[in-house]
């Protein structure tokens, strides 16, 4: 209780916020005046699909810009981690799975939707698979806090990771970046705008990567081992028209082929499943498999902004696809036990409407939301010694959403306002298992809701408190090894209530931005993933609740100094959970009550902090920078055995560009200090536990330059 007193005296006497909203961060005059009297500036967000000042915002959202990813090196989803405190970002070949307060999912099928939702401009990313990105032509890096159950278009439990990629511009503009590194590792990137006439530019981006060598070696095989990226490439395409000045469309196509060699090793002491193959080292592998996991995917994307008279009406269409294959050595020894090829496909068609207004003392927003999903999982047996693999399981699984949400926002005067919104959705799904002409229907209809309350002393200050109640949609997986039985694998909704509460406070004439937010979660029904011999099986949890405090802030001492940092301290248990599976250091599975024990990859604290120099130097500017980000560690399943240790980044640059920014070096490290630390770890029956490390020391120097 302690804790909680000391927040509430922290939110009774300073009354403002942490720096949370969604946010589109965008240089305004008012920017420009406040930066040349070294103040920080504001930043305009669009959490509740409107501009709206940051600080004036009662939503809690961490942004972070191009200019700030690469001061921090955050790179790829992956280096998300080090620059959002309470994120975690767990990446298995090809499946991203992130993790916000503690509230994420393990589930690998296509059909398997984040808790946390990502976006990039706009258009939905249903699939794990399609987590994984590097980052290049992106303006900004929104990261919404809370469950998300009214405005964003699919009910998300977690909250939203939003990527804004650069608009075209009628100025022309090249950009390009050339960067090689250690592990001969090559990176080629591009970005070209120019204008098709007076109404309608366009903008092309294209990427290069390739790992030359691995992090270690595959022993087995005599291969490289844990290679992030072999000959991987991705582009993208935007048409921007704009026919009146009230008229917007925006066309947007994009395209990426991805391969790497990511592999699990035994952990330290463990004896595989040939009960003789230990530890290989780090960053090595036994596998007699070649683990390379190609991944191939594309979209297209819609966008018409359209103002009638004192109405906004937007309209967004989106078609995404992929295919992609996991190979997998699931005992991790040079004896072919079991060797797994999953072949995963999958397409989404999401389509919104959104008509927005306002009068003097109300914004309000009315839509609709439709969202059709189609998966397909394929299990082979590899180590079978037939010509062509032979399949195991092959399963697909249909959705269709409905959606109809309202929000407003009413000024009751004297600074207060209050938010209601709400949104009700309806779900199909149909599954289907030809091998056994298995066929299976669900439904689900669901009411979501918002309510906040704000006060805003001053510009410089206010106060917010909110309830958020939202869910995350069931379904099937479809590679459960109990399908082999006929049994079909479906798993319900889950559902988080979040109460939060803030402050928003900007200090000094503007040169400190200080932000607080406490919250607290009631989690419901929660999805989990069980590994077990052939495959995984999907379960929903009992009852959890979470607990947390975040701290946010960035500061402009001097006109020569930057700095920002930001604190989270969470706590979350489960509240039931009698019959917890469990798979213990024998490699046998038991079912245990793990009712009272830590919620899974929940870290107790996590910190990161950035400073950032400015000088001349020769004809243009030098700015050194320096990330530090901690993690206090987790558990990566719920019966709290295998856990991820605490771990320490650093991230260093220093970089030197013209004055008139036309060229520049950077030299750049991360994880200076050579942490090793993991990005999944698994619990395996038979075949004991297995772990895939992250990234060791990485650097390199990059060259730019940009043609106006």
């Amino acid at each position: 209780m302690a804790h909680y007193r000391s927040l509430m005296l922290v939110l009774a006497l300073s009354g403002g916020s942490q720096a949370m909203a969604q946010s589109t961060p965008t240089d305004t005059p008012a920017d420009a005046a406040a930066q040349e009297s070294d103040g920080l500036g504001d930043i305009v967000v669009t959490a509740q699909r409107r501009s709206e000042r940051l600080q004036d915002v009662p939503i809690a959202v961490s942004v972070i810009s191009g200019d700030d990813a690469l001061e921090k090196g955050v790179t790829s989803t992956i280096d998300l981690t080090s620059a959002v405190p309470g994120l975690v970002v767990n990446y298995n070949a090809n499946v991203g799975n992130l993790y916000l307060r503690g509230v994420g999912s393990n589930l690998p099928n296509p059909t398997d939707e984040q808790p946390t939702a990502t976006y990039i401009d706009g258009v939905y990313i249903p699939f794990p698979q399609g987590n994984f990105f590097t980052f290049y032509d992106v303006e900004r890096i929104e990261v919404l806090k809370g469950p998300q159950g009214t405005l964003f278009g699919r009910n998300a439990t977690g909250g939203v990771v939003q990527i804004v990629t650069r608009e075209p511009s009628q100025d022309t503009e090249v950009d390009a970046a050339v960067t090689y590194g250690n592990y001969d590792t090559v990176s080629l990137q591009a970005y070209g705008t120019t204008g098709l006439g007076k109404q309608a530019a366009i903008g092309i981006s294209a990427q290069y990567d390739n790992q030359g060598k691995g992090f270690g070696r595959n022993l087995t095989l005599d291969k490289p081992a844990f290679q992030r990226a072999i000959d991987s490439y991705s582009v993208r395409a935007k048409l921007l028209v704009t026919p009146s000045d009230t008229t917007k469309i925006l066309v947007t196509a994009d395209y990426s082929n991805l391969l790497n060699s990511s592999g699990y090793q035994l952990l330290p002491g463990v004896i595989g499943g040939d009960g003789v193959s230990t530890y290989p080292g780090k960053f090595n592998t036994l596998n007699d498999l070649a683990t390379g996991n190609p991944l191939e995917m594309y979209g297209v994307s819609f966008k018409l902004n359209q103002e009638i008279g004192n109405l906004d009406f937007t309209a967004i269409s989106g078609y995404r696809e992929l295919t992609g294959t996991f190979f997998s050595d699931a005992d991790s020894t040079p004896q072919p036990l079991s060797q797994l090829e999953l072949r995963e496909k999958g397409r989404a068609f999401s389509q919104e409407f959104q008509l927005a207004g306002s009068t003097d003392r109300l914004n309000w927003m009315v839509g609709f939301y439709y969202f059709d999903i189609f998966g397909r999982g394929e299990l082979f047996n590899r180590a079978t010694p037939v010509i062509a693999p032979l399949p195991l399981i092959g399963s697909q699984q249909e959705g269709y959403s409905l959606a109809g949400f309202a929000q407003g926002t009413l000024d009751l005067g004297g600074g207060t306002s209050i938010t209601a919104g709400a949104r009700y959705t309806k779900e199909w799904q149909k599954f289907y298992y030809p091998a056994r002409d298995i066929h299976s229907k669900q439904s689900f209809a669901k009411p979501s809701w918002r309510l906040a309350i704000d006060h805003k002393f001053s510009d410089n200050l206010m106060i917010y408190a909110s309830y958020n109640n939202s869910f995350k949609s069931g379904g099937y997986n479809l590679i459960s090894p109990t399908l082999l039985a006929g049994t079909v694998n479906n798993f319900q909704p889950e559902v988080l209530q979040s109460f939060e509460g803030g402050l928003k406070s900007q200090l000094f004439g503007g040169k400190l931005r200080l932000n607080i937010a406490a919250f607290h979660y009631l989690y419901d029904d929660i999805q989990t993933a069980l590994v077990i011999p052939g495959g995984v099986v999907t379960l929903n949890a009992a009852k959890a609740h979470t607990s947390g405090l975040e701290i946010d802030f960035s500061a402009r001492p001097a006109h020569f100094i930057e700095l920002s940092g930001a604190f989270s301290a969470m706590r979350g248990k489960y509240d039931r959970y009698p019959n917890a599976p469990s798979i213990g250091a024998d490699a046998v599975q038991r079912t245990i009550d793990a009712s009272g024990n830590d919620l899974l990859v929940l870290p107790d604290y996590t910190a990161t902090g950035t400073v950032t120099f400015n000088f001349p130097f020769v004809g243009g500017t030098i700015r050194p920078s320096a990330t530090v980000s901690y993690n206090d560690g987790f558990y990566w399943f719920a019966d709290n055995r295998l856990r991820s240790p605490a771990y320490t980044l650093v991230n260093a640059q220093i970089g030197w560009t013209t004055d008139d920014e036309r060229f520049g070096v950077r030299l750049w490290a991360r994880n200076l200090t050579d942490k090793y630390y993991y990005v999944a770890r698994l619990s395996r029956v038979r075949f004991g536990d297995s772990q895939v490390p992250a990234a060791p020391r990485t650097y390199g120097v990059t060259v730019t330059a940009k043609f106006r």
